[in-house]
């Protein structure tokens, strides 16, 4: 992966975490992690890199029933979307993700991106 920018050290950082996490069986601590470094990607434009983290770890929050989580992940594949121009297709993840948001900040930002393709 190609990356940009001065935080694309911690963006490493943050998967070399995740897999370290993996390796000693904090799974829950490893998605997180995962979670944080897609986060992260969408902001050094590293789009692609981000949708594969997500789409990584959405099963396995949803084998969990972690809403929150859940959430995070689905508000990542909107923001996503709409980092890429197409507001129309973010709707289908930030619709769902701001009825499993638990965490009140995480609801405001959906709804602000939900305000924003409307």
């Amino acid at each position: 992966l190609g990356k940009t920018g001065d935080h694309a050290p911690a963006y490493d950082c943050f998967l070399e975490a995740a897999e370290r996490y993996r390796q000693v069986g904090a799974h829950e601590s490893a998605t997180r992690m995962t979670i944080s470094a897609a986060g992260m990607a969408i902001n050094l434009g590293l789009l692609d890199a981000a949708w594969t983290e997500v789409h990584t770890v959405l099963p396995l929050v949803r084998r969990r029933s972690d809403r929150q989580a859940e959430a995070t992940c689905l508000f990542l594949l909107g923001e996503l979307q709409l980092r890429r121009g197409d507001p129309t297709s973010a709707l289908p993840y930030l619709e769902p993700a701001l009825a499993l948001a638990v965490s009140e900040g995480l609801r405001e930002q959906i709804e602000e991106r939900l305000a924003h393709c409307r």
